[in-house]
């Protein structure tokens, strides 16, 4: 990994983009990604879909795949406020505190939905 994007895939950011977003539904939903497709991401949804709405922060960059206490605290409020939280890893700091639902459709991008365990 020693260029952002492979230069012989050169779509694959937009693939990651539409990918991961063409499974969030809702119209304000928050997402937690790594810095890979954190821009596409963004550039997707909020100039050419118009979706304002979806919040998207980076987890701490690779290689760490650590979510902060700040994150965390994040993650929480939107959930508490009934939006749709969505991750890009099984982060550990969160899944003692949430189910994971696997997304499934996206081969090139992984993606959990989070809810509150019962």
């Amino acid at each position: 990994e020693n260029y952002v994007y492979p230069v012989l895939r050169p779509h694959e950011a937009r693939d990651a983009a539409e990918c991961a977003l063409s499974k969030v539904s809702e119209t304000s939903a928050f997402l937690v990604l790594d810095w890979r497709a954190l821009y596409s991401i963004y550039y997707v949804a909020h100039v050419e879909q118009g979706r304002t709405g979806i919040v998207i922060r980076e987890a701490l960059p690779y290689p760490a795949k650590v979510i902060t206490q700040t994150l965390q605290a994040e993650i929480s409020e939107h959930i508490r406020n009934g939006e749709a939280v969505y991750v890009d890893d099984m982060y550990s700091a969160l899944t003692g505190a949430y189910k994971m639902t696997v997304i499934a459709g996206c081969p090139n991008y992984r993606l959990f939905k989070l809810s509150l365990r019962s």
